[in-house]
């Protein structure tokens, strides 16, 4: 797992297996920004291979809490499989999904604040 910021959004690029040893991880270091920044968070799911269910549900109290300090947990790069453990372990409906990282990115109030200015 690696972690960039761009702009005002926090991206955690995921890669191979997510078992419950990883999602504690990820979790945890997820919990924390929440608690100490405006919560504007992507996880990049373009290189991970599998995600345990549980992970998942568990992740949903993260996105409540985001959503309470007015920020949001989006998932970007979701291959069919992906959305397929979301559908199944019945967590569709808490997160906004995306097929690209820059849609993902896109998708926040504003986007990313252009170098032009306003017209």
């Amino acid at each position: 797992m690696t972690f960039q910021k761009v702009a005002d959004i926090s991206i955690f690029r995921l890669a191979g297996d997510i078992e419950l040893f990883e999602g504690r991880e990820l979790r945890r270091s997820l919990a924390r920004l929440i608690h100490t920044d405006w919560p504007k968070i992507i996880l990049d799911f373009d290189r991970v291979e599998h995600v345990d269910f549980k992970v998942l549900v568990d992740m949903v109290s993260l996105v409540v809490a985001a959503h309470t300090l007015r920020g949001q947990i989006k998932l970007a790069n979701m291959s069919l499989y992906h959305r397929n453990i979301l559908r199944v372990s019945g967590v569709e409906d808490f997160f906004e999904t995306f097929d690209s990282l820059e849609s993902a990115i896109m998708s926040f109030e504003g986007g990313i604040v252009s170098q032009a200015g306003p017209c």
